[in-house]
């Protein structure tokens, strides 16, 4: 995984919590745009999935790889339960945990990345 893929999916997170963010701050409920929201996030996660596996398989990763792909299907997994909970939760503190696990998102990519490099 490259700086460049790394920040790019960690930079979209950080929008989307932004955009929960202020859902939370307006007293909104989960609404269509911060699902396509977070779906964006799970795609660019997708696509650095896919993108791993290719330079994985090349071998380009110095790490250990059951620690790497622990942490990817763990991150994978942060925004579909989210979603869950934040369609579930009626109040605004659903869309307060759609951005802490956008948050967590951000973070955990930042540390796969570290991973990758051999780091960890």
């Amino acid at each position: 995984m490259t700086d460049i893929l790394i920040f790019t999916i960690a930079g979209i997170a950080l929008a989307a919590a932004l955009f929960s963010l202020w859902h939370v701050i307006r007293g909104y409920q989960f609404s269509n745009p911060l699902f396509y929201t977070v779906a964006g996030v799970e795609f660019a996660l997708l696509v650095g999935m896919v993108i791993a596996i290719v330079a994985d398989v090349r071998g380009y990763s110095e790490g250990d790889p059951v620690l790497f792909w622990s942490y990817f299907v763990t991150t994978l997994l942060i925004a579909p339960l989210a979603v869950v909970w934040g369609i579930g939760d009626k109040s605004r503190w659903g869309t307060g945990v759609v951005a802490i696990a956008m948050i967590t998102i951000a973070v955990l990519v930042v540390r796969l990345g570290q991973i990758w490099q051999g780091h960890g």
